[in-house]
Formats: structure tokens, sequence, C-alpha cells
């Protein structure tokens, strides 16, 4: 799920989320969701410095033969 979906869901519910004991669901999902986002983003960051530290070895260990 992602933001997207939780837009759509507060916008076509937003009355629901008004009553008793809708709010925190939601907010905990976003909380969620957000989480998640986080974690795929660093995630996605550290691959990308290990492909940056894998090519200069590479570049190195040419240079040597």
């Amino acid at each position: 799920m992602g933001f997207g979906t939780s837009v759509y869901l507060l916008r076509a519910h937003f009355q629901r989320l008004s009553e008793p004991g809708r709010l925190a669901p939601f907010l905990g999902l976003v909380v969620i969701v957000a989480a998640l986002f986080w974690l795929g983003a660093r995630a996605d960051a550290e691959v990308d410095q290990l492909d940056e530290e894998l090519r200069k070895l590479d570049e190195q260990r040419d240079r040597r033969t």
C-alpha cells in the first residue's frame, strides 16, 4: 500500500474518520506506510553505495592487471 492509496482512503472515507475509534487506525496505517517508505529508500541508498564501492574495487583491480 502506498501514499496514494492512503490519500484515496482519506478522501473516500473522510466522514467515517470523524467517528470514534476510526482516526487512530488510519494514522497508524499512515505511520506504517511512511516507515516502510523510509526503510525502502534507505535500503536503496545503501545498495547504491555498495555498487559504487564495488565499481571502485573493480577499477583498482583492473589497474593492477
